[in-house]
């Protein structure tokens, strides 16, 4: 939905944008064909091959700079650099295609790959980490809140007996095979949807997702200038929740109540309700088809 972002983002004034997950650098390339030459755009991830694309990305046009950054630190980042605030901001969340066409990343279940899913590859914890010695306990509540499985009871029982078994769960096919035996009377296309779910909530926990994009969402008040707007793609109820929470903290209270600071709206949602890709997208691009575009204005700090 590139088009829809960059339409949303674009003002009259010229200011600093910031495209809060790089990737391979769709957002960024299609902003910085329509900014001005007066405005600024940076690009953040936390990803060494993102880091890496971006860097070249700086060599091809001055306006725009890459770093190296979670984006739960954007707030400490604005304030440590003394950077002005931001006129528009891009939050494109879960992973990108990227690195899921790379196997070697172990986010993909069609290849056989080491179980890595580390969006920082400087950071410790694997996705077979936390097959390997998480708890039941741990587990049943990584795949009900991040892959809204309520009914892993099955699924836990074969990690478990394979633990014991060979000891570890090492590459992706052996967790897609696990998952299957699981939901062996699903038909082909309610398996391959489980299946990615699973996928997805191992790879949410492994890189503490939901937290990061809480932390962002809280300091946005701080990093947006009056006026500028903020888009945001989800793709999962568990960013949705976190999005829907600060909304009914800094959108929708009742204007009649101006009169209490604390209840006065800092944020107007622009959209009116998400926005949901074309037919065309998600023939183009699959994965597209659960994704969703939230638009906010701020409207007062």
């Amino acid at each position: 939905m590139s088009d829809e972002v960059v339409s949303y983002l674009l003002g009259s004034k010229d200011g600093l944008y910031l495209d809060c997950t790089f990737g391979a650098g769709g957002h960024s390339r299609q902003l910085l064909s329509k900014i001005s030459s007066q405005s600024k755009l940076i690009g953040l991830d936390i990803d060494s091959v993102a880091v890496e694309m971006g860097k070249k990305l700086e060599q091809e046009d001055d306006r725009f700079s890459m770093v190296r950054l979670n984006f739960a630190r954007l707030s400490d980042y604005q304030k440590e650099n003394n950077l002005p605030k931001a006129r528009g901001i891009i939050f494109d969340l879960g992973t990108s295609m990227m690195q899921l066409r790379d196997p070697s990343r172990g986010f993909s279940y069609l290849e056989d790959a080491h179980l890595d899913m580390r969006m920082d590859q400087t950071s410790k914890t694997t996705a077979a980490d936390i097959l390997n010695y998480g708890s039941r306990m741990q587990l049943k509540d990584i795949f009900r809140k991040y892959g809204d499985i309520h009914n892993s009871d099955r699924l836990i029982n074969l990690i478990s007996d394979h633990r014991k078994k060979y000891s570890c769960i090492e590459t992706t096919l052996e967790f897609r095979d696990l998952i299957e035996e699981a939901h062996k009377k699903l038909d082909p296309v309610r398996l391959r949807k489980e299946i990615s779910r699973t996928f997805q909530a191992i790879r949410i926990a492994v890189n503490d997702e939901i937290k990061s994009f809480e932390m962002a969402m809280n300091s946005l008040h701080e990093v947006l200038e009056v006026g500028g707007v903020a888009c945001i793609i989800t793709f999962h109820s568990g960013e949705e929740d976190v999005l829907k929470t600060w909304k009914s903290k800094y959108c929708d209270h009742i204007e009649i109540r101006d009169y209490s600071k604390n209840m006065v709206n800092k944020f107007r949602f622009v959209s009116n309700g998400y926005i949901v890709p074309t037919e065309k997208e998600i023939a183009e691009n699959r994965s597209s088809r659960s994704s969703k575009l939230w638009v906010f204005q701020k409207v007062r700090d």
